[in-house]
């Protein structure tokens, strides 16, 4: 049995919370899709708005006392502005513009939603990466722990102060502590994956 030499590295992964929740609201492609959304129903609802506003016509009038237009006869000017709404139109262009009301305030609250959402996931895989770390460095002491032991149990064995049936347990622990080693550490990786997956690129990239 190989008791030495075969440590493997894992990185330790300390990143800032703040930072991942904002590549991720710059890469999730949801959420900029739901940002493109909420852009487009504030346009819709400044059109509904302007399309529901009075037809404002301004006019200018200039008359002559006589038929021969002589410029220095008297003259009258009308100057005047004059508004018209369709009733008919009208009440269609306010329900109009209630409609996109409507649409981009629901679209706004779909896009905080998901934004606390994002930064949920975010901030849950984060601590679960966090926490295998740790996991993974105190099965490591433990593992080193039982490669130390089989090293003493074997010496022991060779001056008698150890039997067969101790070599063997030594050998069997030292077994079991690899065996959960490597499965927090197969835990840590798959963590790092889902925390790629959540930010939307490869905040640690294996390779």
């Amino acid at each position: 049995i190989n008791i030495a030499g075969d440590k493997l590295d894992y990185p330790d992964f300390r990143h800032d919370l703040q930072t991942l929740v904002e590549t991720a609201m710059q890469n999730r492609p949801e959420i900029r899709m739901l940002e493109d959304a909420v852009r487009s129903a504030k346009l819709q609802k400044k059109v509904a708005a302007v399309s529901n506003l009075p037809m404002i016509a301004a006019f200018a009038k200039k008359t002559w006392t006589s038929d021969d237009f002589d410029a220095n006869q008297d003259s009258v000017t009308t100057v005047g502005v004059g508004a018209r709404m369709n009733l008919f139109d009208g009440f269609k262009g306010y329900g109009e513009y209630q409609e996109a009301s409507h649409h981009m305030v629901e679209l706004q609250n779909q896009y905080e939603y998901l934004k606390k959402q994002i930064a949920l996931q975010v901030q849950q895989s984060l601590t679960e990466v966090n926490e295998f770390y740790e996991q993974i460095k105190i099965r490591e002491e433990a593992r080193n722990k039982a490669i130390q032991q089989v090293k003493v149990v074997r010496q022991g064995y060779q001056y008698g102060m150890a039997t067969v049936k101790d070599v063997n347990d030594s050998q069997v622990q030292k077994r079991w502590s690899d065996a959960h080693w490597m499965f927090k550490k197969l835990d840590y990786v798959k963590a790092i994956a889902k925390l790629n997956q959540v930010v939307g690129q490869e905040v640690y990239p294996f390779r």
